[in-house]
C-alpha cells in the first residue's frame, strides 16, 4: 500500500497499518500531518524485472567406470566443487564480481 498524499509505503493492504506510519519527509514549506486518508491511499505491486543469462553444462559419467552412486559423498562434493570453479572463471572472463554469479548443480540419473 502507499499513499499518494505523502508517498510513505508498506507492505501488505492493512490500512491500519498505514496510518501508524508518519509521513517520510518534512518539507521547507508545509508543516502538516497526513493521515492516509481512504481516497489516497493505493494499493499497488512494488516489483523489478531481472534480464539475465543462464548457462547449463550436462555432463555425463560412464556409471561403467566411475562409482556414481548419489549416497556417496564425493559425487556431491566434486559437483560443488566443480560448479564454483566454473563461477571463479566466468568472474575472470567476463569482469563481474563473484557474488554476482549463483552456481549450484543437479544430479540425474538415467
Amino acid at each position: 500500500m502507499a499513499c499518494k498524499a505523502c508517498v510513505v509505503s508498506i507492505p501488505g493492504d492493512h490500512e491500519a497499518l498505514l496510518r501508524k506510519i508518519y509521513k517520510p519527509y518534512r518539507h521547507l514549506y508545509t508543516n502538516y500531518s497526513c493521515y492516509h486518508g481512504a481516497r489516497s491511499v493505493l494499493n499497488t505491486y512494488l516489483s523489478n524485472q531481472y534480464r539475465t543469462d543462464m548457462v547449463v553444462y550436462e555432463i555425463t559419467l560412464d556409471s561403467k567406470l566411475i562409482n556414481v552412486n548419489p549416497g556417496k559423498l564425493w559425487i556431491r562434493r566434486a559437483s560443488q566443487n566443480l560448479a564454483e570453479a566454473m563461477t571463479l572463471a566466468d568472474e575472470c572472463l567476463v569482469d563481474i564480481e563473484f557474488n554476482e554469479i549463483k552456481s549450484g548443480y543437479r544430479l540425474r540419473h538415467s
